[in-house]
């Protein structure tokens, strides 16, 4: 028994979130996915295919609109405006011949007018056409609101924001169909969507993974599965005996080990509830789910595997303004709410039965906490056999390796707000000073 009271007998529940994706070099941020509805090599060609065909004989007089193109991109609108001068005279957009082409002649000077959320973004397109100016929309309706909303917040949790914008469809009491209908049907194409581009960064994961020897694969990493999990076929952990708790040694440079005591005993009986929709906990898992030692994992959202179960919504039924949807009898406010598509498979069911088996700590690798999930993490933090809550925050780090951002009081903060029983939350969550942080930077082979 350690200083915290937990056994090898204790249960082991790791709730391991999209920072645990990130971790290990996979561009799944909200912010990564929403510039990837943006696609520049494309949108480049395609304005590449108007701008280089097409220039205005005068521009030196005036601001004058001549002409607006609209170019479509998957979902993506871009207008591309140009100008002629205030004078009487006309001046029309022309072919430009193969010479002028080849003379590589000066385009209209014009201002960039886009939102500053896109701006970084689109530097190539800026710098590829510097004299034009570029409105950008998009075809989507609730992407578009999603978009300008960013431009003061920065990415926001789509999921929070949608619910956000149900909430806004209720007028006087009453809801507007038309711009509910919208907003789902927004929100239903934005789900389709990140199912194929997670697709796509899983693909080229596991494609890098099996270029890379296993002692490669992972140059440095505190404490992720650890508290359950030896993964010394990962990178290099020296310790006497893989299933007991003690000292581990990392070797995190040429000139010598860090040395760090792990905060529980290995647990036997373990389930990790993955909110992803990939499978990266099962490159570490695989390797040890035999004997004694007990693995369980819980596509708690559902996989890629399985697309038609995925579960991409709202789920807090402890939100204010939740009643008033309830009140209204209109099923399209409950299309996308989590508690709802839960039912479609048993994995929430597999879960809640686990938390009834006996005692058990839980360990937070990735996980936000935000109040999307705020209905499932207020039943496990809560429980009357949950016993403490280690939260690992992953650690944003240098080419070196040098911690340049610490995230346990943001986590902690986001934890803190699944609890309505604020006593239970000073109890269980287990203080930053006795909490490793973790970073994993992927190498590549040699």
């Amino acid at each position: 028994m350690n200083k915290n009271g937990l056994t090898e007998d204790t249960n082991h529940l790791i709730l391991i979130g999209n920072g645990f994706d990130m971790a290990h070099g996979m561009k799944t941020s909200y912010g990564d996915f929403l510039k990837s509805l943006f696609p520049i090599d494309k949108i480049n060609e395609e304005l590449g295919k108007f701008v280089g065909n097409y220039f205005f004989r005068d521009w030196s007089r005036g601001n004058r609109l001549v002409c607006s193109e609209n170019i479509e991109v998957g979902q993506v609108i871009i207008s591309l405006h140009t100008y002629r001068s205030k004078s009487n005279e006309s001046y029309e957009l022309r072919k430009v011949s193969d010479k002028e082409l080849t003379d590589n002649k000066a385009r209209p000077d014009l201002r960039i007018d886009i939102h500053p959320v896109l701006r970084d973004h689109f530097k190539e397109i800026f710098n590829d056409f510097p004299n034009y100016t570029f409105t950008v929309n998009s075809k989507n309706f609730f992407l578009e609101r999603l978009i300008i909303d960013s431009k003061e917040k920065g990415w926001v949790e789509i999921e929070k924001f949608y619910y956000e914008r149900l909430l806004s469809t209720i007028q006087n009491e009453k809801p507007n169909s038309e711009l509910l209908q919208k907003y789902n049907q927004g929100f239903k194409e934005v789900r389709s969507e990140l199912i194929n581009y997670l697709k796509k960064e899983e693909k080229a994961f596991l494609n890098l993974r099996r270029k890379k020897s296993n002692d490669n694969w992972v140059e440095s990493i505190r404490l992720p599965l650890l508290n359950s999990i030896p993964l010394k076929h990962f990178y290099k952990v020296i310790e006497e005996d893989p299933y007991s708790r003690g000292k581990v040694m990392f070797d995190r440079n040429p000139d010598g080990k860090n040395e760090y005591e792990l905060p529980f005993q290995i647990a036997k009986n373990s389930v990790i509830v993955n909110f992803n929709y990939t499978r990266t906990p099962l490159i570490y898992t695989e390797q040890y789910n035999q004997g004694a030692y007990n693995w369980e994992h819980i596509h708690i959202h559902g996989s890629l595997e399985e697309e038609e179960y995925i579960i991409f919504g709202y789920g807090n039924e402890y939100d204010k303004h939740i009643k008033q949807i309830e009140e209204l009898e209109v099923d399209a406010y409950l299309e996308f709410i989590k508690s709802n598509l839960y039912k479609r498979q048993s994995n929430l069911d597999k879960v809640l039965d686990y938390l009834d088996t006996g005692k058990y700590y839980v360990t937070i690798l990735g996980l936000s906490c935000g109040l999307s999930d705020k209905t499932l993490l207020k039943e496990i933090f809560e429980h009357d056999n949950c016993l403490k809550i280690c939260a690992h925050p992953f650690n944003e780090v240098d080419k070196d390796g040098n911690i340049i951002k610490n995230g346990h009081r943001a986590l902690s903060n986001s934890i803190y707000r699944n609890f309505t029983k604020k006593e239970l939350y000073r109890e269980r969550l287990i203080s930053e000073d006795q909490t490793e942080p973790y970073s994993i930077r992927v190498i590549e082979k040699e």
